[in-house]
C-alpha cells in the first residue's frame, strides 16, 4: 500500500513538473511575441532564446527568431537563424515565404547572387508572388551594377587629349583648315562612289545636249 502511494506521488510530481515545464516555454514565447510587437527586439530575442531552449524537440522557433533579428536590422543573425530552420517541418505553402524572407536577409547583406537563388526558390513554390518577382529583378539589377563597378579599367588605354582652346576667335572660318571626315571608311567610300556616279551621269547628259545643239545648228543653216 505504501509503495502504491509512493508511486502515485512520483507520477503526480512528474506530471506537475512537465506541465510547469511546458507552461514555462509557452510563457516565454508569449513574452517574446509581446516585446516583438512593441518593437523591443533585443528584449524579445532574450525570451525567444529562452523559449527555444526549453521547448519540446518538435518545436522550431528559428523563423520567428530570424524575423525578430531582421526587424532589428541584424541581418547576419537573421540569416543564421533561417539556416537553422528545419525545412522538413515546414508546410509547402509556408516554404515560399521562408525562401522569400531568406532572400531579403541576403539582399540586405548585398549578397545578391545568393539572394537571387533564394527568390528563385520562392517563385518555384509561389510562381505568382509579385514581391518575390520584384525582389528577384532588383537583385539581378544590383548584381549587374556591382559587376560593372568591379570590372578593371584598361590602364594601357590612352587618355583622351584635352581639346585645345580656340584662341583665334577673330579668325574667319574660311581660313581654317578643313577638318578630316569622321565617317567610317566603308560609309565614306559608299558616298564617294555615289557622288562619282552622279558626276559621270551629269557629264554624259551635258555631252548629249551639246551634240544635239550642234546638229540643230546644222539643219537651221541658211543656204
Amino acid at each position: 500500500m505504501v509503495k502504491n502511494k509512493y508511486f502515485f506521488c512520483l507520477c503526480l510530481l512528474v506530471i506537475t513538473s512537465s506541465s510547469i515545464y511546458a507552461q514555462n516555454w509557452i510563457d516565454s514565447l508569449d513574452m517574446a511575441r509581446y516585446y516583438h510587437k512593441k518593437g523591443a527586439y533585443q528584449k524579445a530575442n532574450q525570451y525567444y532564446q529562452a523559449a527555444q531552449k526549453i521547448a519540446p524537440k518538435n518545436i522550431d522557433l528559428s523563423r520567428e527568431i530570424a524575423q525578430n533579428h531582421y526587424r532589428n536590422n541584424n541581418f547576419i543573425a537573421a540569416d543564421q537563424a533561417y539556416q537553422k530552420t528545419r525545412l522538413q517541418k515546414i508546410k509547402r505553402s509556408e516554404k515560399g515565404k521562408y525562401f522569400h524572407n531568406l532572400g531579403n536577409t541576403r539582399f540586405q547583406q548585398k549578397r545578391y547572387q545568393e539572394a537571387i537563388e533564394a527568390f528563385k526558390s520562392a517563385l518555384r513554390l509561389n510562381p505568382n508572388d509579385p514581391a518575390s518577382k520584384y525582389n528577384l529583378s532588383e537583385s539581378i539589377r544590383r548584381l549587374k551594377k556591382d559587376k560593372k563597378k568591379d570590372k578593371p579599367k584598361d590602364k594601357n588605354k590612352p587618355k583622351d587629349k584635352p581639346k585645345p582652346k580656340n584662341k583665334d576667335k577673330d579668325k574667319k572660318p574660311g581660313n581654317n583648315p578643313p577638318k578630316p571626315s569622321k565617317l567610317p571608311n566603308k560609309i565614306a567610300d559608299k558616298i564617294l562612289d555615289k557622288l562619282t556616279k552622279q558626276e559621270s551621269k551629269t557629264r554624259r547628259k551635258i555631252a548629249r545636249k551639246n551634240k544635239g545643239n550642234r546638229a540643230q545648228n546644222a539643219t537651221d543653216k541658211n543656204w
